[in-house]
């Protein structure tokens, strides 16, 4: 009988990392090439193999791993520590053997004495097992042509131009050749001190934001470009004016402008110049003045949540803390009060509809909910609605006062960021 070995990857052991990733993802799905799908993590250079933990075989051989990218998340001031999950994989001779559960439950237990919450994208009842709950919303707007013929006086076409940042693949030192479909590349010389101002340009940009994930200067473009990102520079005039991400032909996931209230403008600009029949945004709900815009002249608009992003919530305090203080940014919160208990720890939440404090203390007959309850009542959709999840039971839920408007979170991490 074959015995295993779990620990953190070597940076040695960094080719096998990236092997086993490749082949497993390739066999359930499409060829996959991590060095290029994520180079902010596997570009060439990068040490990344410390991230990973490993189920590895007498032999040597890597049979499973889970990798845990550490970000720092910065919301209204106040700073939240949180690890995204990703990589997360088994080869397939060796699925059923136990490896996904044991790194699962070491994983988490590094990060629940490291983090404030823990963040992956997943199949929704495999990651509840391990007391994840689904999170995040977002704003998703359809713009069509039609849209912009009908406003064509009022939004000042000719404004904006869009320039495709000369972008090096840290794995393939390559760079798109201005094509909106990215299927065409060519090699360019002095590509990254071509991108130096958009560079210094786009980590200042990302700072101002009033929820933003850390991004190094130095892994700006190896972020953008992740996930088959492709960074485009807006201009107005001679000067830069922001920059949107491409996440396909007809697909923006990111979007940044020195005036959110021309958000309208500037996309029917970009529609009309690159000839597409429609255009998707998504946007941060925090983002807004630059989703009223879009949201005045698009064909549809929902609020949504992400189909596979998932949270695990470790200090409900400093999460709560952070996050409803970016709702009141959002709307004004109804004034009010909260009292928990969480797996036996107390928590209680005032807000007066602006300002927000959490105190570890609650009254002895606060209702009791498990960890699991609370992160469901903290995030779920169903609060869109004004619906107690039904994870809650029906005897407690009578029994819970929850302010109008305070749930679900705005939690939210552009595509960029994950892993």
């Amino acid at each position: 009988m074959m015995t295993y070995t779990y620990r953190k990857a070597k940076s040695e052991e960094r080719e096998q990392c990236i092997e086993l990733a490749n082949y497993v993802f390739s066999t359930a799905h499409r060829p996959h090439d991590f060095e290029t799908l994520i180079p902010k993590v596997y570009g060439e250079g990068r040490d990344c193999a410390p991230l990973h933990l490993a189920a590895i075989r007498e032999d040597g051989r890597f049979r499973a791993e889970v990798a845990v990218l550490p970000e720092q998340l910065h919301v209204c001031g106040q700073t939240l520590n949180a690890g995204f999950i990703g990589t997360v994989c088994v080869h397939p001779r060796e699925r059923g053997a136990g490896h996904m559960k044991r790194l699962m439950h070491d994983t988490l237990k590094e990060l629940k004495s490291a983090c404030d919450l823990a963040v992956l994208d997943g199949q929704r009842q495999r990651y509840e097992y391990f007391g994840f709950s689904r999170g995040s919303l977002e704003a998703v707007y359809k713009l069509h042509e039609t849209n912009i013929r009908h406003k064509e006086k009022e939004l000042r076409l000719n404004d904006y131009t869009f320039q495709p940042v000369p972008l090096k693949n840290p794995a393939a030192g390559m760079v798109p050749d201005g094509s909106a479909s990215g299927d065409s590349l060519r090699h360019v010389s002095g590509a990254a001190e071509q991108s130096l101002p958009f560079i210094t340009y786009a980590a200042r940009a990302n700072q101002t934001r009033p929820l933003f994930v850390e991004r190094p200067q130095d892994l700006i473009l190896p972020t953008l470009c992740s996930f088959q990102g492709q960074p485009v520079a807006i201009r107005k005039g001679d000067q830069l004016s922001g920059y949107l991400v491409l996440a396909a032909d007809d697909e923006i996931s990111e979007l940044f402008l020195e005036d959110d209230r021309q958000a309208a403008s500037v996309l029917g600009s970009y529609l009309r110049q690159q000839g597409l029949p429609e255009l998707h945004i998504h946007l941060p709900l925090h983002q807004k003045e630059a989703c009223a815009a879009v949201g005045a002249l698009a064909e549809t608009e929902q609020t949504v949540q992400p189909p596979s992003r998932m949270f695990r919530i470790f200090s409900f305090e400093k999460v709560l803390s952070a996050f409803l203080s970016l709702q009141a940014k959002i709307r004004p919160l109804t004034p009010g009060r909260l009292e928990l208990w969480i797996d036996s720890s107390p928590l209680t939440v005032t807000c007066d509809g602006s300002k927000v404090r959490t105190e570890q203390t609650a009254s002895p007959g606060a209702v009791h909910l498990t960890a699991f309850q609370a992160q469901e009542l903290f995030l779920s959709g169903s609060m869109l609605a004004g619906r107690i999840p039904a994870s809650i039971p029906e005897a407690l839920r009578e029994h819970l006062r929850i302010p109008q408007g305070w749930f679900p979170l705005p939690l939210f991490w552009y595509p960029a960021d994950t892993f």
